[in-house]
């Protein structure tokens, strides 16, 4: 390992979690996204429209060419010609480039500008035309007003404004004229007209205004269907995934639970056929790592049906991390001074909240697989300061992890440099839990890693308030609580469980009752005289009984003191939920004595000494 390793923490790494995703569901972008696509389809119709547009100012110009002096009629023609020559190269524009829906609003206000500009010039040269002497006049300028007013109910389908920007102009040119007429000829039969072009233009505004709605709601329900099918696509792929995943997951589950369970089954025969003491003594020692083996799995599994059931709650406090880094680094020295690695710790005082016990599973799993898959080298933890959140970094310079399979290490019982199964090195759940508490804790968790050099993972955490660490966290209470003399009701239908149950808490002192079922439970009650303290039930009784139902009862008829442990097997994320929800403490099987009695303890502190 070289100085420039160890010389300084490396520098941050740009890396990110290969779940990120990205969703559009704000109103607003989905709003953008169809005015997007009616500018589009209205850009698609008035590119090629120069030609007809240009006719109908020269018919204008023609109709008034002996009325009107020609250098004005150039002039008023020329400008309008530039309008609708911008007109023209907005819309090629627009179609030649991929216009998103972020920049629509641009082209769209462009397009309003460019119609508000023909309207206004529309507008000038009706005003300046009418004739009040020429009633063939006046009604040519009428048929041009309202064709073009009341055209323009066409391109506002697709953009609402338009149609104000361009027939506003027009109809109060044409209704201005009205009123002037009828004030100097005193003609009321004007002032009506002026009414009426009120009228249309009203009229012509909600029905383009029904239109663009009409339009605009049926691109939504477009969206809508494409990103539903979208969306059951992708729910589909990821059923897909996840049943292969977990045929993956019990297949790989199988194995790793036939081989100590066929290795005890072996050692149980050799032990029974066993001719001295001597020889029992030497298999005790093989048939324990067995069941050791078999616990880890357990403990292992049942935490991720934890996790995935959302039965685990985060307890926040502040705390200094450095501490727990420091405990974690000794922890696994020995580890990495059996094989020759070199361990260092690069950290400061840090507070931070979050859950300790959770966060210090995160990081110990981190640090374990970092000294188990490096074989040379060494492993560096370090804690870097930021200005609201603390970067706990592992660096190992193991054999790195392709890139290929940067997104599978994360994945049940999926080990890259472990073909063989070696229970050695490890269950293939470590990562898989540290995937999961990160998310319950809501902490960032990113990997960078090279293929032959090694490996970064990282986890932030928010800054704490050093005000609020609590003193004296983790100090052992020197208490002591004696079981004996404790009434205890034990509810289990198997009958060698409650045989053995019965068995472990009479050594432990405990007074026992011993019961399949709630009726045989209260049968037994009715003819003691000690009122009990405690209910241990299976979770799953007989005839569909519920361990939940059964200590309710108990609790009704003793009392709201009585406190109640569930135990059970069951995995299941959908039922280990509703089970939560009980708020008794839950014990999963296989349960360790020692596990056991501490449950029993926090449930009974009534006698402590």
């Amino acid at each position: 390992m070289g100085k420039k390793f160890w010389g300084a923490l490396p520098v941050d790494t740009q890396s990110g979690s290969a779940d990120e995703l990205t969703a559009t569901t704000d109103t607003d972008a989905i709003d953008r996204q169809i005015t997007l696509e009616s500018i589009g389809q209205l850009m698609t119709l008035a590119k090629g429209t120069t030609f007809p547009k240009f006719a109908v100012v020269f018919l204008a110009a023609a109709a008034h060419y002996d009325r009107v002096p020609l250098p004005g009629l150039m002039v008023a023609s020329l400008v309008m010609l530039v309008g609708i020559l911008y007109q023209e190269m907005l819309a090629r524009g627009f179609l030649a480039k991929e216009v998103s829906a972020d920049k629509v609003m641009r082209w769209e206000r462009r397009l309003v500008r460019s119609w508000l500009y023909m309207g206004t010039c529309w507008g000038i040269v009706i005003a300046s035309l009418y004739q009040a002497d020429s009633q063939v006049q006046q009604i040519f300028l009428v048929t041009i007003a309202l064709a073009l007013g009341t055209g323009n109910i066409i391109p506002a389908h697709y953009c609402l404004p338009l149609f104000h920007v361009y027939a506003a102009p027009i109809f109060i040119a044409l209704g201005g004229s009205f009123i002037y007429q009828a004030v100097a000829t005193s003609a009321p039969l004007y002032a009506v007209l002026a009414v009426v072009m009120v009228w249309v233009y009203l009229a012509g505004s909600g029905f383009a205004r029904i239109l663009n709605q009409s339009l605009r709601d049926q691109i939504r329900m477009r969206l809508e269907s494409v990103s539903l099918s979208r969306e059951l696509s992708k729910e589909r792929r990821e059923a897909e995934q996840a049943t292969q995943a977990m045929s993956r997951f019990l297949a790989a589950a199988s194995h790793d639970l036939r081989q100590p369970l066929h290795a005890l089954s072996l050692f149980i025969d050799v032990l029974r056929d066993a001719s001295s003491d001597e020889e029992r003594a030497k298999l005790f020692p093989r048939v324990q790592l067995s069941l050791d083996a078999l616990r880890k799995l357990f403990d292992a599994l049942l935490d991720i049906s934890r996790l995935d059931a959302n039965i685990i709650k985060p307890d926040y406090s502040h705390f200094d991390l450095q501490p727990v880094l420091l405990a974690l680094a000794e922890e696994y020295r020995a580890e990495a001074e059996k094989k020759q690695l070199e361990l260092r710790l690069w950290t400061s005082p840090a507070v931070v909240v979050s859950d300790r016990l959770l966060l210090e599973r995160i990081l110990r799993n981190l640090i374990g697989n970092a000294v188990r898959y490096t074989d040379r080298g060494g492993v560096l933890v370090g804690c870097r300061l930021r200005q609201d959140r603390v970067v706990v970094q592992v660096w190992d310079t193991g054999m790195g992890i392709p890139e290929e399979s940067k997104d599978d290490i994360f994945l049940e019982f999926h080990q890259l440099h472990n073909v063989h199964r070696d229970r050695n090195q490890g269950l293939g759940l470590g990562l898989a839990l540290v995937r999961r508490l990160s998310a319950l804790l809501q902490l960032p968790l990113r990997m960078n890693s090279t293929q032959g050099k090694g490996s970064l993972f990282e986890v932030v955490v928010p800054r704490g308030n050093s005000a609020l660490v609590e003193s004296g966290f983790g100090k052992p209470v020197n208490r002591r609580w004696e079981l004996a003399g404790r009434h205890v009701v034990i509810i289990d239908d198997e009958v060698e469980i409650l045989a053995a149950m019965k068995t472990l808490l009479g050594k432990w002192g405990c007074k026992v009752t011993a019961a399949a079922s709630l009726a045989e439970a209260r049968e037994a009650l009715a003819l003691g005289d000690q009122p009990p303290e405690l209910v241990l039930s299976d979770l799953r009784l007989r005839d569909g009984e519920s361990g939940v139902d059964a200590i309710d009862a108990l609790r009704r008829e003793f009392g709201d003191h009585l406190h109640g442990i569930l135990i059970t097997g069951d995995t299941d994320p959908g039922k280990l939920d509703k089970v939560a929800k009980s708020n008794y403490e839950i014990l999963q099987k296989p349960v360790r004595p020692a596990q056991l009695r501490t449950t029993m303890h926090n449930a009974l502190p009534g006698k402590s000494v």
